[in-house]
């Protein structure tokens, strides 16, 4: 009943404008059931609804997910956003069986444009397609499937049988049924089959309907006089149901369906009379002429009768694929570039491209692979390999590569068929595989690619550009755009790239440019998306696997660094992308993505992947957006007990590495001086980003380092001078960064910069004229940092 393509029901071609005013005036006979109370009109009626219904469920099924409402998943946002369509058709049929309910309901939806431009595409040419003479003639056609089935022992029905289904389609449709309009007989009539052409039985019905509503019969739009062996007054008629033949005259006059056999002579009479038959009843006769033969009778249809892409489709869709193949290998070598271009755009529409391929001498290079590439014009073409992956339709994906990935050295060139799978170089199929079919879509994309690359059908650098890599690298999209994390599915996508590279189907380079990526638009790479996520097994078990990707030879030292030392969009490294974020996992808050990393650069600096001046460089990173270090907002986050336990654990990492000698005295001090790195105070209000205030943010990363400055003074890692530099000021008077620190933290009640400053007397580290000293600079710039509010120090508004 439809076209295997979206959106657009198939429909036999128009008749003339003329004929069209004739359907206008009867086009009410699906709705005003006052006037047409005859019970073939309700019966029509709802057969349109079927019909709009079952368009809309295709429309929805074999569209992309992102085309339809977020949040409402399965049947329900199946079944609303059919309701929708059928509703949004209704109103531009101007359909008065809708409902002052429905029209409400379907004018309160107001979805964003996107959503609207979908439903307004839908609701155009569906109502385009669903004349009253298209509905008619789609409902003859169901009932002659109906009736066009074998008998019980499996062979074709007898004559009575057939005559019986005949009575029995009468009583269905309470409607008198000459067999002429259904049954075609044998010479001595001693045997009937059901055909296939709607035209008789559409036209009977249509007729019955006008006399029921006492109208008078729609006139014959053409009427063609024919040369044939049946007679001198046999003529072609054509009117609102479609083209026949009228045979004989007077009473023994009787209509048949336009055969293959009638085409030759309509071609003659057509080129002798003065009326000249129309594109659009061309059209006609050859949809008429293709729903009549039997499959084998197609083989003989001539090609010029192929004027528009409706009727190939019609042709294609009573063609199995060897047949097709058959009639274009046959047929189009000698056709017309419009010919070869309407079986080649109606091929790919329906999803069998492999026909174009398989047929592609006859069709012209240049033809089949207009048609097969990607159309650029519109969002996003509907009949491409991106829309098969978006739809999340895995059969659909394999389909359509095996097809072409199959004709490569077969008329198609590889570099073609590349351009046609990822026509956007800074786009990848794979990255629009978001459905609940998501594995399957990407693993059938994989077995495609696999497949012809082991048959040796790819270059690897063509292998390269479908999973994701290019050349230029600015061009290469990587893996992030397919999985954000170590996860299972990205695991089994690097054990198959794995197996690609022991294969020598893809070098080093080339395996670094797949899993890192560097396309513009992406902000991250694969390993800082892995970061990001937050999940400190994944990022270790990810880690793990770069270290033995390096170890077993799959990468080089070069490559494999660059998996874990380049930066994301802004300068963001793995250090950054490890702080807490917006809605911080368990793993960023308790310090396990820190120690996960600070371990990992230890394995590789043991392997020589990294110098040994990497994990003092990570440590001491800064965050690009304002220049700080990672350990002073690290330092500066709440002190909830997740915190809390993520602070004890970094500085058990921190006196872990200098009592091995990673890191040096010097490179301690600096990592606590980082821990206070805060902003400097203006004359106004202060900002700092944090997760909560500058004062206690300070507060709060004095605290800690304080903690980690004892730890590392009793476990003699470091020396009183050492902590004695980081409290005063220096040889010139510039304040130390516990000093600014100290200033920020004044407006709080609990300032522990004076208690550190204490603390560090006691303990011998500095004296008393010492700590009063930096007391006093504090002060100082706190008042230059917050002005004075009743007499004491408050933060500026």
């Amino acid at each position: 009943m439809w076209p295997n393509q979206p959106f657009v029901p198939h429909s036999t071609s128009a008749p003339a404008d003329h004929v069209n005013a004739t359907l206008s005036s009867a086009a009410s006979y699906v709705a005003d059931e006052a006037l047409a109370p005859h019970p073939l009109v309700a019966t029509l009626a709802r057969h349109r609804h079927q019909m709009l219904r079952e368009a809309a469920r295709l429309h929805v099924r074999s569209s992309p997910h992102a085309a339809f409402w977020v949040g409402e998943t399965g049947a329900q946002s199946e079944a609303s956003w059919v309701d929708r369509l059928v509703r949004a058709a209704l109103l531009r049929l101007d359909d008065t069986t809708l409902t002052a309910e429905e029209r409400a309901a379907n004018n309160e939806i107001d979805p964003p444009s996107g959503l609207d431009m979908q439903t307004s595409k839908f609701a155009k040419r569906t109502a385009k397609h669903l004349t009253p003479a298209t509905v008619l003639r789609d409902f003859v056609r169901q009932c002659l499937r109906d009736i066009d089935i074998p008998n019980s022992s499996g062979g074709a029905p007898s004559l009575n049988e057939c005559r019986l289904r005949v009575v029995g389609l009468e009583r269905r449709l309470n409607l008198r049924i000459p067999e002429a309009c259904v049954l075609r007989f044998s010479e001595n009539r001693s045997q009937a089959w059901v055909h296939h052409d709607p035209t008789l039985l559409a036209k009977h019905m249509w007729n019955t309907v006008l006399e029921q509503r006492r109208s008078p019969t729609p006139p014959t739009r053409l009427s063609l006089r024919l040369a044939g062996d049946e007679g001198p007054n046999n003529r072609l008629c054509i009117d609102a149901q479609g083209a026949c033949i009228a045979v004989g005259a007077g009473t023994r006059s009787f209509e048949r369906p336009v055969g293959i056999h009638d085409l030759a002579a309509i071609d003659r009479a057509d080129v002798s009379t003065a009326t000249r038959l129309t594109a659009q009843e061309r059209d006609l006769i050859a949809s008429t002429v293709i729903d009549a033969a039997e499959s084998a009778q197609l083989h003989a249809l001539p090609p010029g009768w192929i004027l528009s892409r409706d009727t190939a489709a019609r042709l294609l869709q009573r063609l199995g694929d060897d047949d097709a193949v058959a009639w274009i290998n046959r047929h189009l070598p000698g056709a017309t570039p419009a010919v070869q271009r309407h079986m080649a755009d109606a091929a790919v529409d329906a999803w069998r491209h492999g026909l174009v391929v398989r047929a592609l001498p006859a069709i012209g290079h240049g033809t089949a692979i207009a048609a097969l590439t990607p159309r650029t014009s519109s969002f996003l073409d509907a009949r491409c390999l991106n829309w098969a992956v978006l739809s999340d339709n895995p059969t659909r994906v394999s389909t359509l590569m095996k097809a072409l990935l199959d004709g490569i050295g077969k008329g198609l060139d590889a570099e073609e068929v590349v351009r046609i799978f990822r026509p956007n170089p800074q786009n990848l199929p794979l990255h629009k595989a978001h459905g609940p079919r998501k594995d399957a879509v990407v693993r059938a994309y994989l077995d495609a690619v696999e497949r012809a690359a082991l048959d040796e059908r790819l270059l690897p650098g063509q292998i390269e550009v479908l999973l994701g890599g290019a050349r230029p690298p600015d061009q290469s999209v990587g893996l992030v755009g397919t999985s954000r994390s170590y996860d299972p599915l990205a695991r089994e996508l690097i054990s198959r790239f794995q197996a690609l590279r022991r294969s020598e189907l893809i070098d080093s380079a080339a395996m670094r440019r797949i899993l890192h990526g560097t396309e513009a638009r992406h902000s991250t790479t694969f390993t800082l998306s892995t970061v990001s996520k937050g999940n400190a097994s994944e990022l270790d078990a990810w880690l793990t696997e770069i270290l033995r990707m390096h170890r077993t030879g799959l990468l080089t030292r070069e490559d494999a660094a660059a998996l874990i030392s380049d930066r994301g969009r802004g300068g963001v490294n793995l250090w950054g992308a490890a702080l807490p974020s917006y809605k911080p996992t368990s793993d960023q808050l308790g310090g396990r993505m820190q120690s996960t990393l600070i371990r990992f650069f230890e394995q590789a600096i043991d392997q020589q992947l990294l110098p040994p001046s990497a994990l003092r460089d990570g440590l001491l990173s800064r965050v690009p957006d304002n220049g700080r270090y990672w350990l002073a907002a690290w330092a500066g986050i709440d002190t909830t007990p997740q915190s809390a336990a993520g602070a004890s654990l970094l500085f058990d990492e921190v006196v872990r590495l200098r009592a091995s000698g990673r890191l040096s005295e010097p490179d301690v001090c600096t990592v606590l001086e980082a821990m206070l790195d805060t902003p400097r105070p203006a004359t106004r209000g202060l900002q700092l980003r944090t997760t909560w205030s500058p004062v206690m943010s300070a507060v709060q990363q004095l605290e800690r380092f304080w903690t980690l400055s004892n730890r590392l003074l009793m476990d003699g890692q470091v020396r009183l001078e050492s902590i004695a530099a980081l409290l005063l000021p220096d040889e010139t008077g510039a304040p130390a960064e516990s000093i600014w620190a100290g200033a920020i933290a004044s407006p709080a009640s609990d300032n522990p910069h004076s208690t550190i400053l204490h603390r560090a007397e006691l303990r011998g580290i500095i004296t008393a004229e010492q700590r009063r000293r930096a007391s006093d600079l504090a002060q100082m710039l706190a008042r230059a940092a917050w002005p004075i509010h009743r007499g004491r120090i408050a933060p500026g508004r």
